[in-house]
């Protein structure tokens, strides 16, 4: 019998085995949780009480480390669902694009397309692509996305309003012909 992990992997991800996708999970709660324990020292505690006001002194009184723990594990829940809702495999970029897989995997290796590994294999965002192509200018922006942003971070900045664009979002401005390079020095920026 198929378990339901197996089915939902089989219908909207099917590239990714079970393995891979816990082995990844396992890698992302581990991240979030770290090894150690999520309580607070008698110092941190301590110093939070005397020194952080009000509000720090009312969250040292109701400091959980079990809700804590709680709170980190729905955080990497909600992100892996939200990573394959927003992401395309490979294969369907290929077919939606009309380039050859393995020139997809190339654009990815080359960071002219932004994607992120499941085991051995990629889940690309959708917010990179109109309606059959890559949006212009994203091969100067890719490589200037800091590695260790979590994708919906990347996702957010790229669907949401910015000033300096004239109050469009870096996907409206690249796709009606805008400046990759402002795009690109603005997502640099996010590492800071």
């Amino acid at each position: 019998m198929m378990s339901t992990l197996a089915e939902v992997l089989g219908t909207y991800a099917p590239e990714i085995s079970e393995t891979d996708f816990a082995e990844d999970l396992r890698l992302k709660f581990e991240q979030v949780h770290g090894t150690d324990d999520p309580s607070l020292t008698a110092g941190e505690l301590a110093f939070l009480s005397e020194h952080g006001g009000e509000a720090a002194r009312n969250a040292v009184a109701q400091w959980d480390p079990e809700a804590e723990r709680d709170r980190r594990s729905r955080i990497v829940a909600a992100s892996a669902q939200h990573v394959f809702a927003q992401t395309l495999s490979a294969a369907q970029v290929a077919e939606l694009t009309g380039k050859s897989r393995s020139q997809i995997t190339r654009d990815l290796n080359a960071k002219r397309l932004y994607g992120l590994s499941v085991g051995r294999h990629w889940r690309i965002p959708r917010w990179q692509f109109t309606e059959h192509a890559v949006l212009p200018g994203l091969v100067e922006v890719v490589p200037t996305i800091p590695e260790h942003l979590h994708p919906s971070v990347v996702e957010g900045f790229m669907t949401t309003d910015q000033d300096e664009l004239g109050a469009r979002t870096p996907i409206d401005y690249l796709s009606t012909g805008g400046n990759p390079a402002l795009v690109a020095e603005m997502v640099a920026e996010l590492a800071r």
